[in-house]
């Protein structure tokens, strides 16, 4: 498969999942869907090298909320471990961007915004050896 523009990807970054942790998606579940999407990737474009990240919780500043996101770190271990097993499997990269135990800025705990977009990238390019 080719895109729309009529050029493959060389390479894809796949975060996916936030909003699985967010609404307590069964984990099980996320994996087999994480492992057909995985799929489908291999076989739309078998020429691209994809990394897959590992979730992180976001932080809301100067609000009371910030404190209570501590608790869903620990829902997504199971996500985690499902994300890194996938990309095992399928021989991909993986970006443990979870290992670093950072936090970036977000909207509402989960999606983020300018900054965090920035500190997301940051985490990347550090969990790929490029930072």
């Amino acid at each position: 498969m080719i895109s729309v523009d009529g050029i493959a990807p060389d390479h894809i970054l796949i975060f996916a999942g936030l909003n699985d942790v967010a609404f307590f998606a069964d984990p099980n579940d996320f994996a087999a869907d994480y492992q057909k999407m995985l799929q489908r990737i291999r076989e739309s474009y078998p020429q691209a090298q994809v990394t897959c990240g590992t979730l992180i919780t976001g932080y809301l500043k100067d609000t009371p909320f910030t404190h209570q996101l501590g608790h869903i770190r620990e829902k997504y271990l199971p996500y985690n471990q499902a994300i890194l097993e996938a990309a095992a499997r399928f021989g991909y990269q993986a970006a443990d961007i979870a290992a670093f135990h950072e936090r970036f800025a977000s909207m509402d705990g989960f999606h983020p915004n300018g900054e965090g977009m920035g500190q997301l990238a940051d985490f990347w390019l550090k969990s790929v050896g490029l930072r």
